[in-house]
């Protein structure tokens, strides 16, 4: 190992020290080549300046010679002779000073030679001009007549040419200085250029050695010094990645090889305890599982339901949130058995389990009471909301169309609902009172749900209710508030009263006697009680009542009780069967022919009897939607007639033709209930809602303050 560590070191020594002579002998050379250069142009720019300071030298001199001549000339000199030989003196000067810019152009340059060339010939031809005029001056003895002419001549010909020749040479210097600086830019330029790639070869250079180096000798080194000092674990899965051809590269393989195996024997090792453990795990799970759920529905057994029901109404007390239980019992479950078998049985506790989780939350608990019972825990579900979940179950189980080994059956489901309202309660005596409510809707004829409340004062109360008082509250929550309500006595006037006192304080009934505003302090016995007056917005007349509020469309709801209704709404208060030997005779038309044919909206309430609903009246005494079509609007009559039928099973209103149609129903109530007690083949729309459970809130108003002593409250008119 040494003698190849002293290899690599040489190697590296070597290729560094060759890298760092080369960057020393391109920068040396770079540096020298730069100042030769910058020396030499600003050298020829020099020159250049020179020559030109020399032209204006010669212009300058030119135009003192002439001032000289013009001075001699024009001035009586006292020394003629030294005057004149000054003037020789500076023509000699001229001639010697042109020589000495002539010596200094560089012959090769035409342009150059050319202009000094032209300056010469100038020069030549204003000193004969000069010694001309300075010969005519001395031939006239002073300015005379041809000497100006001669002196004209040198100023307006040949001085202005020489001084121009002079000028055009000095723009020629300094434009040729200006491109030999302009040059010594371009080649710095150009030198730094050359130096800046020289200088990003050698960064390239000891780019590619450095990887050359690492690639080659420290990353190996590293890699396995790295994998050496790794955990133990980490390093048996982390390959060395050297595929050199080298020493470094041998002695990597044989190590991952060495890991390889390794490895192999831990993970054999490794998956045998896995597997013991994922047994025991499951095994363990298993009993777990055998000792909380019921074998057969796969929910909790009832021991565990206890444990966590517990657990559950422990956090709602803490939390201050609702909980409510429900106890669930499938009807006739024995004849079930009996008929069809023990299999079947089990099936069909199976599909009842399955049912009823689809209709409830993943928070809820379901747990199995025993044989055919279940139980249900609902945390934050008021009694309101459990009543509803609990009619969702009976619903859904009762749709269920089983097939066992080719028999078809079904099953129904009864149910009590009960919610802990007071602090001390605890879970025991809420599923007891969960269980009363459950025989209550086993002895109502099962296939329904019954809630049960506490007041903690009182003791158990069972939530009941009539069916008069089923219609008068669903009757009441379809008045809106602020609506003008034409009504009569008897149970519609308790369902405009009980929504006034709930959710439409704003509601102005309006009586046939002429009242209107009506707020009785107690409920009226007839249209004509003194009650009725005392705290009324208004009396008017009969006529009034009908012409100026009815009639105009003042009234947004006519009101009406009992009749023989038809398919299309239209009503007959008067007798069913023959006129002179009725078979039932009606409480009579009264006003509910004008009601029928000019409010608004019209509403009615009656028992579901399919004598009450032929598919077409003895009498018409009060209109409808007529046969359908539109044949109401076609008679100039307000509204479409019956907007809503409120019975005992459900609700009925128009579709767009006007035939009434099953929109919803009570809970506990079936379509098919609906359809054997209606006269005619009655259509169910697509959607069939299901009306919310009467509340306590409505039945207090109902049965304390509107009708004390049951007078309709038990199903009178």
């Amino acid at each position: 190992m040494k003698p190849s560590r002293g290899n690599i070191a040489r190697r590296i020594i070597s290729a560094y020290l060759s890298l760092g002579l080369t960057v020393v002998f391109v920068a040396v050379i770079s540096v020298l080549i730069i100042a030769y250069t910058r020396q030499k142009l600003i050298t020829e720019v020099h020159q250049r300046y020179e020559v030109a300071l020399l032209s204006a030298h010669i212009r300058s001199e030119a135009l003192l010679l002439s001032n000289a001549i013009q001075r001699y000339i024009l001035e009586e000199v006292e020394n003629d002779e030294a005057e004149r030989k000054a003037i020789n003196e500076q023509i000699i000067l001229l001639e010697e000073l042109l020589k000495e810019a002539a010596d200094r152009v560089n012959p090769e340059n035409v342009e150059e030679s050319l202009a000094i060339g032209a300056i010469r010939q100038l020069l030549v031809a204003f000193n004969v001009q000069s010694k001309k005029v300075l010969n005519t001056a001395d031939a006239e003895g002073g300015y005379g007549l041809e000497t100006r002419r001669q002196m004209e001549i040198l100023l307006r010909h040949y001085q202005p040419a020489l001084i121009e020749a002079l000028e055009d040479f000095e723009i020629l210097e300094h434009k040729s200085a200006d491109q030999t600086l302009g040059q010594a830019e371009a080649v710095a330029r150009g030198i730094a250029i050359i130096l800046s790639a020289v200088s990003l070869l050698a960064l390239a250079f000891v780019a590619s050695m450095s990887f050359w180096l690492s690639r080659r000798f420290i990353i190996p080194l590293t890699t396995l010094t790295e994998n050496v000092r790794m955990h133990p674990d980490v390093s048996m899965n982390t390959p060395i990645e050297i595929n050199t051809n080298d020493e470094m590269g041998a002695l990597a393989r044989a190590l991952n090889l060495m890991k390889t195996e390794i490895k192999e024997t831990r993970y054999k090792l490794e998956q045998y305890a896995e597997t013991l453990e994922a047994k025991v795990e499951e095994r363990t799970l298993e009993l777990k599982m055998l000792a909380i759920t019921d074998p057969l529905t796969g929910i909790y057994n009832r021991g565990h339901f206890f444990s966590l029901a517990g657990q559950i109404l422990l956090e709602a007390k803490r939390m201050n949130f609702p909980f409510s239980v429900a106890i669930i019992d499938i009807d006739h479950f024995k004849n079930v058995n009996d008929k069809f078998g023990h299999v079947a049985g089990d099936y069909a506790l199976k599909q009842a389990t399955a049912t009823m989780q689809a209709q409830i939350r993943q928070m809820d608990v379901l747990g199995r009471y025993g044989g055919e019972e279940f139980v249900l825990a609902l945390p934050a579900v008021s009694s309101e909301e459990a009543l509803l979940i609990g009619q969702r179950i009976v619903t859904a189980v009762r749709e269920i169309q089983m097939i066992h080994e080719g028999r078809s059956f079904g099953i129904t489901l009864s149910c009590g609902i009960a919610s802990y309202n007071y602090e001390n309660e605890n879970l025991e005596s809420i599923l007891m009172r969960a269980d009363k409510a459950l025989y209550a809707a086993k002895e109502q004829g099962r296939d329904r749900v019954v809630g049960q409340y506490s007041n903690n004062t009182q003791g158990d109360i069972m939530i009941e209710y009539s069916s008069a008082e089923l219609m008068i509250v669903n009757a009441a929550r379809l008045l809106r508030d602020g609506d003008v309500v034409f009504v009569g006595v008897g149970q519609p006037n308790l369902a405009c009263n009980l929504a006034k006192r709930t959710h439409a304080p704003n509601l102005v009934m309006i009586y046939e006697a002429g009242v209107i505003g009506a707020e009785p302090e107690r409920l009226p016995l007839s249209i004509g009680d003194p009650t009725l007056v005392s705290g009324s917005l208004s009396v008017v007349s009969m006529y009034d009542i009908f012409s100026n509020y009815l009639q105009r469309g003042n009234v947004d709801v006519g009101f009406m009780g009992g009749a023989q209704i038809d398919k299309f709404g239209n009503i007959n208060a008067t007798v069913i069967g023959k006129y002179d030997a009725p078979k039932v005779r009606l409480p009579g038309s009264g006003g509910s022919q004008e009601i029928a044919a000019w409010a608004n909206r019209c509403y009615i309430m009656t028992p579901h009897q399919k004598r009450r609903f032929p598919e077409r009246c003895d009498f018409r005494t009060s209109v409808g939607a007529l046969d359908g079509g539109g044949e109401r609007q076609q008679i100039g009559l307000r509204g479409r007639g019956m907007e809503a039928v409120v019975t005992d099973i459900g609700i009925l209103e128009p579709d767009e033709n006007g035939e009434l149609m099953l929109t919803a129903l009570h809970p506990g109530k079936t379509v098919d209930e609906a359809k054997t007690n209606t006269g005619w083949d009655l259509k169910v729309a697509a959607q069939v809602r299901t009306t919310e459970f009467v509340t306590e809130k409505e039945l207090q108003i109902l049965r304390e303050e509107l009708d004390p002593t049951g007078i309709y409250l038990k199903g009178g008119g």
